[in-house]
């Protein structure tokens, strides 16, 4: 062989080698993984005890069995700023826990691009609620993986309603009905003082952004910019208006100063009740002292509900990032998913063929001795919003409850309100461009 072959055959053996190693969208594959067992660490936002813990580290004992090669070990933090600490030292995590604060972590090239990782094993994103999938994509690039949600649902006291001869809410629940029902449950002292409301609920963006999409209204723009002051905002925050001042149905919010919605329900004390699924799991299952259920949320003139939603994404440094989207596979899949609820994790799962399997929901939002509809849990995800799912999420969220006060307190009206809103918003992200 001269030499000019060999030089030729050489190169080839290189390009062929360097192929094998990179992959064919220039990440590290498989094959190329190394022999010797790797630590891969999660930063995890629970607590390292109960059964949200028990789950996930039965969930990570499970992945270790199939891969040998691989460890999982758990880290715990309180806080997004922890992470980003971490990161920014160049100590960061293989995978960690993250909501709503993706975009804004993506868009400052903290978070690994999925994409390409995507693409190599040619993962089905079809297995996932699209919904989820937005909420982890970025300038339409994933940077992270859906895990888990919860929408915000209607609760109600049975006894309560029936007392009042009233029908109980279904899947046809309408806001006109609960205007109707809120004050009827209202009770007034000799006084003339409310001594018991008929509706309420904690004064969050998750809760009083869905009147907004049930109004037919936005938050945002199809490009991502501030559209808050817009006739379906108005009419939402209205309607909200009546229910505290005209008819006092309503317990007025915020909650800061006294005793919240969610007590009030588990007490007997509050007929009806918007909160998260996640309730049923975690405290409302040991009601035992009265009848309640649940169904979706009231429609207006559409049906809409917004979720809280957990996944994981790993780090644009991170040590080990081919092991930690093994792990991401496999969490997520409709097996490490269904895994993940059968062992006690409460919450609808990202992965929609275990979200929709009537042993992993029953399982998950099940309560013994009462026939509950859990069933339209995972049905939410067909008409559910995300709230702000731009980098400037958190000042946004901020600057709207500078401003809630003024509206709950009754010292400036629906539209006035929408209107400061939208001020504020185009004011941050003007001082954002800059």
């Amino acid at each position: 062989m001269n030499l000019t072959c060999r030089l030729a055959k050489a190169v080839l053996g290189a390009l062929v080698g360097v192929m094998g190693l990179v992959g064919l969208y220039g990440v590290e594959s498989k094959v190329a993984a190394a022999e010797k067992k790797v630590t891969i660490t999660i930063a995890e936002f629970v607590e390292f005890r109960g059964p949200s813990y028990e789950s996930k580290r039965a969930l990570a004992d499970e992945f270790e069995r199939r891969h040998p090669n691989i460890e999982v070990k758990f880290v715990p933090y309180c806080y997004d700023s922890a992470v980003i600490t971490h990161i920014a030292a160049g100590d960061p995590p293989d995978l960690f826990w993250i909501g709503e604060s993706l975009q804004s972590m993506a868009a400052r090239g903290m978070l690994l691009d999925l994409t390409p990782y995507i693409r190599r094993d040619k993962w089905d994103l079809g297995q996932y609620f699209p919904i989820l999938l937005d909420a982890y994509s970025y300038q339409g690039k994933l940077f992270g993986m859906p895990n888990d949600c919860a929408p915000i649902i209607q609760y109600y006291n049975a006894d309560l309603l029936e007392k009042a001869g009233l029908e109980l809410p279904d899947m046809n629940w309408t806001w006109d009905k609960l205007a109707v029902a809120a004050r009827k449950t209202t009770v007034w002292d000799k006084d003339g003082r409310v001594s018991r409301y008929g509706f309420g609920m904690p004064f969050w963006t998750h809760t009083l952004f869905p009147f907004i999409f049930q109004a037919n209204g936005m938050v945002l723009s199809s490009d991502g910019k501030p559209a808050f002051d817009n006739p379906g905002a108005v009419e939402a925050f209205q309607f909200l208006e009546r229910l505290m001042f005209e008819t006092k149905a309503m317990m007025p919010g915020p909650e800061d100063a006294r005793k919240p919605s969610y007590e009030r329900f588990m007490a007997g004390d509050l007929p009806l009740l918007h909160q998260g699924a996640w309730m049923i799991s975690t405290t409302l299952r040991s009601i035992k002292s009265f009848e309640w259920g649940i169904a979706p949320l009231p429609a207006g003139r559409r049906k809409a509900t917004v979720i809280a939603f957990g996944g994981y994404a790993i780090p644009a440094n991170a040590f080990h990032p081919e092991e930690a989207w093994e792990f991401l596979k496999f969490a997520t899949s409709y097996e490490g998913q269904s895994f993940l609820v059968q062992t006690g994790f409460a919450a609808v799962p990202a992965n929609r063929r275990a979200a929709l399997e009537p042993s992993n929901y029953l399982k998950a939002f099940g309560v013994p001795g009462r026939q509950l509809p859990v069933g339209l849990i995972p049905a939410e995800l067909d008409h559910t919003f995300l709230e702000l799912p731009i980098p400037e999420h958190q000042d946004l969220v901020n600057a709207f409850f500078s401003l809630v006060p003024e509206w709950s307190s009754g010292r400036v009206g629906a539209a006035q309100f929408v209107r400061k809103v939208q001020e504020q918003w185009e004011a941050i992200m003007t001082r954002k461009k800059k």
